[in-house]
């Protein structure tokens, strides 16, 4: 089994979210069961520096594609960090070589060039998994080519487009595709006078085959609708997006392609995201050792500048600051348990008018709520450890990783019982506390008064301490890992290729 993973961003190389996580850790997995798999990512001054910072060199395929009326690229091979996992990045200085981040500058703005960053990156995803050429010169021939959210939509089409010429010419079948929805809210929609050029698709195709919207032309669409097979992140979520609710103007057509979706739930990488060997955390625990865990806290604290009273649980939450994830609700929904003694600190950055309100929070509640607006690995690690309880009340969720880390730390988490977190949370009700099977506090309706009913919740049960314990224990024995995951991506791979 030959399997081409195509990402916008894979971890530690270039990250903005967990699609960086899931591209480093699922391939890992995929390659443990077996499976022969090449990573293909954009080649990013960032990503190529990490790789000379690690001691890992590159090498240039002899192969250059062509795009007539656009840009050329070539091939780069390495290996991931750690993991060891093949490495190709697309060689496109023009597109690539310069400073911030996959959709960012330095200043937070979005690249103009956008659409054409990531065109490039389908296009020659597209000229690895169909040009015969590429196969002869790395003797490597993908069966499936595993795309990632609309930065990769565009495979698609265009690898199904080749299907005709590749049976003609050179009697050999196309690869199929996996189409894979991170998160449908961003679905890469662009407004063009006459992208068929640029996008390498017929004026017919894009009018005609699933990519045009009222808006424009959404990538996100294209791979929705030309996927072989489409997956999503959570099974819970797979269901949620076929209602206008929560898939709006894809609805439509995700419910059209039913038949050929599912959810299969994220994973964890252990290795990054446990206590008992975690390099980031001021101490060591463990499901049978809690007893690092105050030494945590207690650094926690420091590094937020919180410095209020011991009564009561610390709070933590690491989130993008987006209406999605609901730290808007926050402020209200906390404000009881920080009256009566509580701690909060968070760490993330986004919206300016949630940054805001945080910002007022902490001068309501001086040494008891503290915030640090930026993206940080190692802080991300001391939230998990040093908090009590993980606040994640996103208004959806495909997946979401948080609360998965959050258990393996034994910070039972307050979550919103949607999509991912539906899946993955067993809410602490008297019958599954009585029967050892909860792991954190849900809610149900999206507004302040239902999560500080679970915040409630979560503080009665911390204040019985035989209770807690066993609550946090439950959460740490939870099975998230990649391996799980794998299994049935690959399962999936299989039911796809013809007997």
């Amino acid at each position: 089994m030959r399997v081409l993973f195509v990402s916008a961003e894979v971890f530690p190389l270039a990250k903005a979210g967990g699609l960086a996580d899931v591209s480093a850790a699922l391939p890992a997995a995929l390659v443990e069961l077996g499976v022969d798999v090449r990573l293909l990512v954009p080649g990013y001054r960032s990503a190529l520096a990490a790789l000379a910072e690690a001691g890992i060199g590159t090498q240039l395929s002899r192969v250059r594609f062509e795009f007539p009326g656009f840009a050329s690229a070539g091939i780069l091979e390495a290996r991931l960090p750690d993991s060891g996992t093949p490495l190709w990045l697309v060689d496109c200085p023009p597109l690539y070589d310069r400073p911030g981040g996959p959709y960012q500058d330095g200043m937070g703005r979005t690249w103009p060039d956008e659409l054409e960053r990531f065109v490039m990156l389908s296009r020659c995803a597209d000229a690895v998994a169909t040009a015969p050429s590429f196969w002869a010169e790395r003797n490597w021939q993908p069966d499936i080519v595993h795309c990632n959210d609309w930065h990769t939509g565009l495979v698609c089409p265009l690898v199904r487009n080749a299907e005709q010429q590749l049976r003609d010419l050179y009697g050999e079948r196309r690869p199929q595709s996996v189409f894979t929805i991170h998160n449908l809210a961003f679905d890469g929609t662009f407004s063009r006078g006459n992208p068929a050029a640029v996008l390498g698709l017929s004026s017919t195709a894009l009018s005609e085959d699933g990519i045009a919207t009222p808006r424009g032309f959404s990538l996100l669409r294209a791979g929705i609708a030309h996927a072989d097979w489409v997956t999503t992140v959570s099974p819970t979520y797979a269901r949620e997006i076929r209602t206008p609710q929560y898939g709006g103007e894809f609805a439509g057509l995700l419910g059209q392609r039913a038949a050929k979706l599912s959810g299969i739930l994220n994973g964890v990488d252990y290795r990054v995201w446990n206590p008992s060997m975690d390099p980031h955390i001021a101490a060591r625990y463990d499901v049978e050792d809690l007893s690092g865990k105050p030494a945590c806290r207690a650094a926690l604290l420091e590094a937020f500048g919180v410095t209020g009273d011991a009564r009561g649980p610390v709070f933590g939450c690491v989130s993008r600051l987006a209406e999605q994830k609901g730290i808007d609700l926050i402020p209200e929904a906390l404000s009881r348990a920080l009256d009566s003694g509580c701690r909060f600190v968070l760490l993330g950055r986004g919206d300016v008018r949630i940054e805001g309100a945080i910002r007022e929070l902490a001068l309501r509640f001086p040494g008891r709520a503290g915030a640090r607006f930026e993206f940080s690995e190692p802080l991300a690690h001391a939230v998990e450890a040093g908090s009590d309880i993980f606040l994640m009340p996103s208004r959806f969720e495909p997946c979401g990783l948080n609360q998965m880390y959050s258990m393996r730390y034994g910070t039972p988490p307050v979550v919103r019982a949607v999509g991912g977190l539906a899946d993955s949370v067993v809410d602490a009700t008297a019958a599954s506390m009585q029967a050892g099977t909860a792991t954190g506090f849900a809610f149900a309706r999206p507004d302040a008064d239902a999560f500080a009913d679970a915040i409630a919740r979560s503080l009665a049960a911390f204040a019985r301490a035989d209770q807690w314990r066993a609550l946090q224990r439950t959460g740490m024995r939870q099975d998230f890992s990649w391996a799980r995951s794998a299994r049935q991506y690959l399962d999936l791979y299989q039911s796809l290729l013809p007997v």
